[in-house]
């Protein structure tokens, strides 16, 4: 088992395909929490920013 285990590790077929692997998740996890980063924020801003409106009625 060890030596097959050794094999594996010496063997550069599908290295490529792992470092994209790797890649593309790394730049997708960063995406995402940009991306939440960004909409949690926006929501704690936002009662802040819309006051409610009080329409108050005239009579002529």
């Amino acid at each position: 088992m060890l030596k097959k285990l050794f094999r594996f590790a010496n063997e550069d077929n599908g290295n490529i395909a792992v470092d994209w692997v790797v890649l593309v998740a790394g730049a997708v996890s960063l995406g995402m929490a940009v991306t939440l980063t960004a909409t949690h924020e926006a929501k704690a801003a936002t009662p802040q920013t819309f006051a409610p409106v009080i329409i108050v009625a005239t009579a002529y």
